[in-house]
């Protein structure tokens, strides 16, 4: 009996930190943009397989087990994704305009600064 508790004084207690929700929804969110599933706001369950496929990301369990999203079989609402879409494109396009107005404004200083005299 004393070794029994020797073996378990020297037995390690691993403690397993859990992700948290917020931050395993953004990971998916990347996951599913790499694998080419950007804009969407729903997906099916073959879609996630997909994605595990080509990222190696799990099954969204919190995405799958949960009744409000839902929408039908082997289908969930994950609006999520399309809003980061969303949020990603409008920044590529704000920084786009910004270029071609730098572009246009260097253009007419030039064009201002030659003068054809005669």
């Amino acid at each position: 009996m004393n070794q029994e508790t020797n073996n378990n004084a020297n037995v390690q207690k691993t403690t397993r930190e859990r992700t948290p929700v917020a931050e395993r929804i953004q990971n998916y969110i990347v996951s599913a943009i790499e694998a080419g599933f950007d804009g969407r706001d729903s997906l099916t369950r073959a879609d996630c397989l997909a994605i595990r496929e080509a990222t190696g990301e799990k099954l969204p369990r919190w995405l799958m087990k949960d009744d409000a999203r839902r929408i039908g079989r082997g289908t969930y609402s994950f609006p999520e994704l399309k809003a980061a879409t969303d949020a990603v494109e409008s920044k590529e396009d704000a920084e786009a305009e910004a270029i071609a107005d730098r572009i246009l404004n260097a253009d007419a200083a030039i064009n201002a600064d030659e003068t054809v005299s005669i």
